[in-house]
């Protein structure tokens, strides 16, 4: 009796259901672990992201390198304000014409020595679809957008320079021009960001040292490095986008890629020969 008894409590206990706590328990860790797998996601997509811009950023080095093979030593600018008329034609990939400032930023001009291959160079994770959004799918808007767009912004101040229209440099002396003059540790482009929140794009066509107020309005020093925030124009930071944990992919002469920070990069001597000659992290560019 004693066993039939014991039989039938255990058959009555494994009917019971869940208590509040248990429930509650349950509920609770289900919600832990969605946490730690979203993070995990999230940390893999950044990942990935992160991989398409380094090897981004090694192909325009690659091809800033071959720019100068082609022209006697000569890297090509950054920006050059001659290009994009009848006498200097910048070709499109579908055989067309760029004009305008779309032809004098770095990136159509560039575009031969990529092989004309935009997508995982010039376009890089989200920046085509934010292109798009702006300027629809081509014309002369899109060629507009593209050239001021592309991921990673060229240190146009201070390799390969700026061309101004009667073919003199901007900076001529504290710009590696030529590959006579080539610093390995210099930096040559960096990734690049314009605006602030949902009106963020990621991309843009230069970055601007740490120290240089242009006469230009949208060129300003940085600010000081410990007060970067993510949500921060990076106008704020010579457009450089920190937007890797706090860092920003960046190319240097070399061929190297490397992540740095806001620190890392209001060191003046990555950015110009001159800084280094004078072992000056704060010099600033002579006019």
């Amino acid at each position: 009796m004693w066993n039939g008894h014991l039989t039938l409590r255990r058959r009555a206990g494994g009917l019971r259901g869940f208590t509040l706590i248990e429930s509650l328990t349950v509920v609770g860790t289900l919600g832990i672990l969605a946490v730690l797998g979203t993070a995990v996601v999230n940390k893999t997509m950044s990942s990935a992201s992160m991989a398409r811009e380094v090897n981004a950023a090694k192909q325009l080095v690659m091809a800033l390198q071959s720019s100068a093979q082609d022209n006697n030593g000569r890297y090509l600018s950054g920006m050059d304000y001659r290009a994009g008329t009848p006498a200097n034609p910048v070709p499109k990939p579908d055989g067309g014409q760029v004009l305008g400032h779309a032809a004098q930023r770095y990136p159509f001009r560039l575009a031969p020595y990529l092989g004309n291959q935009f997508e995982g160079t010039i376009f890089v994770n989200r920046n085509k679809a934010e292109i798009t959004r702006m300027a629809g799918a081509n014309g002369l808007m899109w060629d507009y957008y593209v050239s001021t767009f592309p991921a990673l912004g060229m240190n146009a101040y201070c390799v390969g320079g700026i061309v101004r229209a009667d073919g003199t440099l901007r900076f001529a002396q504290d710009c590696v021009s030529n590959v006579s003059k080539m610093r390995g540790s210099l930096l040559a482009f960096a990734s690049g960001g314009f605006g602030a929140g949902a009106a963020r794009t990621h991309g843009y066509c230069y970055v601007s040292p740490p120290t240089q107020a242009d006469a230009s309005p949208v060129c300003m020093k940085w600010n000081a490095p410990e007060t970067w925030t993510s949500q921060q124009d990076p106008a704020y930071f010579g457009w450089v986008d920190f937007r890797y944990r706090g860092k920003a992919i960046c190319a240097f002469l070399d061929g190297s890629v490397q992540q740095q920070s806001p620190k890392d990069l209001s060191d003046m001597r990555k950015w110009t020969p001159s800084a280094q000659d004078a072992d000056d992290p704060h010099y600033e560019l002579q006019p």
